[in-house]
């Protein structure tokens, strides 16, 4: 079996996983997430200023003497001290949350490249063992032509013919559970990594 292993191939299914896993792709737009609100965090010190202005027709003192009022344009700046004070812990909670999505991924990629490796070990000892099957039922299929020739000539019982016979579709039946268990193993590899098999290269 261990020389069946592929450590070159290993690691093109675990790229092809990052590629085509969404757990991957979940993880990477965590982080294009987490990056975008640092970025919006620090433009948040632009509302700590609010910046106003009115503009009132000059209509003079004669025209309501009871509330006179400034002719033209008027500015206003407000500042808005608790904004000020919470921002700096705004944008250090973001910064944390960021490299907290840092640490989610690179579990993700371990995650994923232990499953991966998991899987496609898993894949190697089905098809060992089916070679292993393959093996014996072939094996048991020549035993039991030989006897049955030998039985045609007088040199087996037919004891022994009736024997090999079982042995043989008892092989069988092990093959089918063996060629089961090895597209299978494929099967939870490729779901793995997004694609068939035969489309690594």
């Amino acid at each position: 079996m261990v020389s069946d292993i592929s450590y070159s191939y290993l690691d093109t299914l675990i790229a092809t996983a990052k590629r085509n896993n969404p757990q991957a792709h979940i993880a990477d737009e965590q982080m294009r997430i987490a990056k975008t609100n640092i970025t919006k965090t620090k433009i948040g010190w632009l509302s700590v200023l609010n910046l106003t202005y009115f503009y009132t027709p000059s209509t003079g003192y004669a025209a309501n003497p009871a509330t006179p009022t400034l002719g033209g344009y008027q500015l206003g700046i407000t500042l808005n001290v608790g904004t000020l004070l919470q921002n700096p812990y705004s944008v250090k909670a973001a910064r944390g949350q960021y490299q907290i999505t840092q640490f989610q991924q690179e579990a993700t990629d371990l995650n994923l490249e232990a499953q991966v490796k998991i899987k496609y070990f898993a894949y190697i000892e089905e098809l060992a063992l089916l070679k292993l099957r393959t093996k014996s039922t072939q094996d048991a299929a020549d035993l039991a032509k030989q006897l049955n020739d030998k039985f045609l000539h007088g040199q087996a019982s037919l004891a022994d013919c009736n024997s090999a016979s079982l042995i043989e579709i008892e092989q069988n039946q092990y093959m089918i559970v063996a060629q089961n268990d090895a597209f299978a193993a494929k099967a939870s590899l490729e779901e793995l990594i997004g694609t068939k098999l035969e489309n690594i290269h």
